[in-house]
């Protein structure tokens, strides 16, 4: 009997664990990438160099392969995904979802339509609209491309001049030219991992996020579980219930981001049904919980059901080097790395860009992992006073 076959789009070293668990679990897996060199392709079945936003190569692929399934964790194919399972009748986000991962105006139009928090916006084509729209916003407010993540080309602009430079930058980051600019949410950051289907959206985790504040909203570190109080929590839990509802998730991983003001209201910022970056959703959340993420996305792909698992009650974080703060961190190096909650660490770039504009300027990482959350907030401590 020949095996069903799994179609991964993407081939990135990330994604090598979904790619053994996959045929581990008996599936004939399919990668594609761009790139000849993407150490997945090596790792599959059978892997093809393919441009993964091809949607007619990616449609022929599927039906040549007469696939079961097919997932990505990577937000600008999530569309391709939607494509290729309504035409071939196969479980997977809705093309809405998907188009709403890629596209931050679209999802902060349909929020506000189905009336849940989120900031109040504007999208300026032209810099005279830049400054009409900013009749009705109080300044500060953060300027953002509509179809890029990462950071890259966001700011917080506190003057009309600002806010007009933003929009120029925001506009070169944009592939389509767009921008949103929105009102400044103050507040603690966290996201959200879920898994829906069957209709009902389970969360996996919420973790802690820690941000640059030079204006750039660069992440600089995550923590799961995030250290919230019970009815804060349950606020963020009913907001993204409610979301989960208006978008009629399903068949789909999430990756939420929030914000948690001073009167615990939780506000929605954006969504992608893919798994957290920055190893959150495929890292850290089964560190700290024993959720495997990848597991899950392979399940919802191919349709077979999620059994619900107790999660344990561990901690993990993720803590990233900057030009801000290396010298510190290179002095401490070994004492990271000698720690009992150190797991690893990784140099992302050989030299310093001199600048945090984006998450691209981060230098490396360490991770760590503690039994408790309590021993491991102590462990960070070392790390987060630099």
């Amino acid at each position: 009997m020949t095996p069903s076959t799994l179609l991964i789009l993407g081939a990135g070293e990330e994604l090598i664990p979904l790619i053994e668990i996959s045929k581990g679990a008996g599936y004939r897996v399919v990668a594609t990438d761009r790139s000849p060199a993407a150490p997945g392709l090596k790792a599959a079945d059978e892997g093809v160099v393919l441009d993964g936003t091809n949607l007619k190569r990616v449609l022929e692929l599927a039906v040549e392969h007469r696939i079961a399934g097919i997932t990505t964790r990577t937000e600008v194919l999530l569309p391709v995904v939607s494509e290729v399972c309504d035409k071939l009748g196969l479980p997977g986000p809705s093309r809405q979802v998907s188009d709403m991962s890629v596209d931050k105006l679209l999802f902060r139009t349909f929020m506000q339509q189905a009336g849940l928090a989120t900031p109040l916006f504007f999208s300026p084509a032209t810099d005279r609209e830049v400054l009409v729209g900013l009749e009705g916003l109080q300044l500060p407010v953060v300027v953002k491309p509509v179809d890029h993540g990462g950071s890259t080309g966001v700011s917080l602009a506190t003057t009309t001049e600002e806010a007009l430079l933003g929009w120029k930058r925001a506009r070169e980051a944009s592939p389509s030219d767009r921008v949103i600019v929105e009102e400044m949410v103050s507040g603690r950051e966290y996201s959200v991992e879920t898994w829906s289907q069957g209709g009902k959206t389970h969360i996996a985790a919420i973790t802690e996020k820690r941000v640059s504040n030079n204006g750039h909203f660069v992440e600089l570190g995550h923590t799961i579980p995030a250290v919230i109080k019970s009815p804060e929590r349950e606020a963020i839990v009913t907001e993204v219930g409610r979301m989960a509802t208006a978008m009629q998730l399903d068949n789909c991983l999430t990756h939420t981001e929030v914000v948690l003001t001073s009167s615990s209201q939780a506000i929605l910022l954006e969504t992608g049904a893919r798994p957290g970056g920055d190893l959150i959703g495929l890292k850290l959340v089964e560190m700290a919980t024993g959720i495997n993420m990848y597991r899950i996305m392979m399940h919802l792909a191919t349709g077979r059901h999620i059994q619900e698992q107790v999660p344990l009650s561990h901690g993990a974080a993720i803590r990233f080097v900057t030009t801000h703060n290396k010298e510190v961190v290179r002095r401490r190096h070994d004492t990271f790395i000698r720690h009992t909650h150190f797991v690893d660490y990784k140099e992302l770039l050989p030299e310093d860009p001199g600048r945090l504009t984006s998450s691209a300027d981060r230098l490396g990482y360490y991770l760590f992992r503690a039994a408790c959350p309590e021993a491991l907030n102590q462990t960070l401590q070392l790390f987060d006073e630099i």
